[in-house]
């Protein structure tokens, strides 16, 4: 049995916890999770590959945990991301499409255990359910061990707070908490009222510190993808579609702004080729379009034209503008491990995980006028020896609050915590 006061002393590895009881991280559909390998999707559509969480799986396959997948009827290309009915056939393609994908992922595929079904489930197991992929909540109901939702590239429509809700999950992670910082959760997901993880993104190792500061360009450097989306229920609450409306502040300033910023920030749609779906349009149309769309959007050629470990390098000053939903982008802790000083809100998003103001990072209050005064004043030769002193806290920061080992067992001991309690809870009901 595993016990609370293991998991609670701090100098015992987690893996050590584990080998005390027969439990698993179950991914629903792993081959289709963009966040940790390359999927069939971006494989053929060409698109970009960010492995935003790729440390996870990492974190737990090296520390020794069991690791499985299970599959479902809508765990092929086929079906989930082009509609096709496979009837039959489903649970055979999405195998066979696991064991390809798989086969390239650099993951340890024997060390993880495949499911075809949720009655392979063992009530002391741990299902990780990514509200983004509506895959994951294929039989949702049938699994009745410990279920824990990942809240990564939220939008928050009704939809997801009702396959959420549905789910009924035990908590909630992401790299910010939407319950103080997003208007449309407080709306949609007035409901939830269980436990909400806030964790930080975690760089790639190639993201290094290779140039000295005082070698680096006497500027700022701001980066990101601006998405523009068409959903009714975000628009509603925010007006409009733009996901990122302080990325677009300074791309529609970045002629205004180039004296002190260059702007490498990229609309995901670059050619803007994209067919809108229309009420009148008939249903072979529509799906026409959406198959034309998934082949043409988020190409972003010219934005990963360049090498971005070396182009932070260039610069002293890194910005990476958050989402309306309050949650950062994943550019601030690359920049900030490449040994650039960062300039983020003062918000919860970055103190929430131990950031300091004026110690790791530099705050503004989100209007351009801020972002030129604080730029203006870091980067004057009186202040130069502040801002060193600013992206070298914030590098060490980085190095060890921004790292798979550390993160991951920050994770996974909130969530081992919460599994104990619920299993323990069941068997004495």
């Amino acid at each position: 049995m595993l016990r609370l006061d293991i998991i609670r002393k701090e100098n015992t590895a987690t893996s050590s916890c584990h080998k005390s009881v027969d439990m698993r991280f179950v991914f629903i559909n792993l081959h289709t999770n963009q966040f940790v390998v390359k999927t069939m999707e971006k494989y053929l559509t060409k698109r970009s590959f960010a492995p935003k969480h790729r440390f996870f799986v990492e974190y737990l396959l090296e520390n020794d945990f069991e690791v499985a997948c299970l599959i479902n009827k809508k765990g092929s290309f086929l079906s989930s991301y082009l509609g096709i009915p496979t009837g039959f056939l489903s649970i055979p393609l999405a195998c066979m499409e696991y064991k390809t994908i798989m086969k390239n992922s650099g993951l340890p595929k024997e060390k993880i255990k495949l499911l075809k079904s949720p009655a392979e489930l063992k009530d002391n197991d741990v299902v990780i359910l990514y509200n983004v992929f509506r895959d994951n909540f294929i039989d949702v109901d049938k699994i009745t061990c410990t279920k824990i939702g990942c809240l990564l590239h939220f939008f928050g429509t009704k939809n997801e707070a009702k396959q959420l809700k549905h789910a009924n999950v035990s908590a909630v992670f992401a790299e910010a908490n939407l319950q103080k910082t997003s208007k449309i959760f407080k709306q949609n997901f007035k409901w939830y009222n269980k436990k909400f993880l806030t964790l930080p993104f975690v760089f790639q190792e190639r993201f290094k510190n290779k140039r000295d500061f005082v070698n680096r360009k006497n500027k700022a450097i701001a980066m990101g993808t601006l998405t523009i989306n068409q959903i009714p229920d975000f628009i509603e609450v925010y007006g409009n579609g733009i996901y990122q409306p302080l990325r677009k502040q300074i791309l529609d300033n970045k002629d205004a702004l180039s004296d002190i910023i260059d702007c490498y920030i990229s609309l995901y749609n670059e050619k803007n080729k994209l067919k809108k779906l229309k009420p009148s349009d008939s249903k072979v149309i529509k799906k026409l379009k959406m198959i034309y769309n998934l082949f043409c959007s988020g190409q972003q050629k010219k934005y990963f034209s360049f090498d971005m470990v070396e182009k932070y390098n260039e610069y002293k000053i890194c910005i990476v503008p958050e989402d309306i939903q309050g949650m950062p982008g994943i550019g601030f802790v690359e920049g900030m491990a490449c040994g650039c000083a960062y300039i983020g809100l003062d918000y919860c998003g970055y103190t929430d995980i131990g950031m300091v103001s004026g110690i790791h990072y530099i705050s503004y209050d989100g209007t351009l006028e801020d972002l030129r005064k604080k730029c203006e004043y870091y980067l004057s030769p009186e202040h130069e020896r502040e801002l060193r002193k600013i992206a070298e806290n914030g590098y060490k920061f980085a190095r060890e609050h921004f790292t798979k080992n550390y993160v991951g067992k920050l994770l996974v001991d909130k969530i081992m915590k919460i599994q104990v309690e619920e299993y323990e809870s069941r068997k004495e009901s």
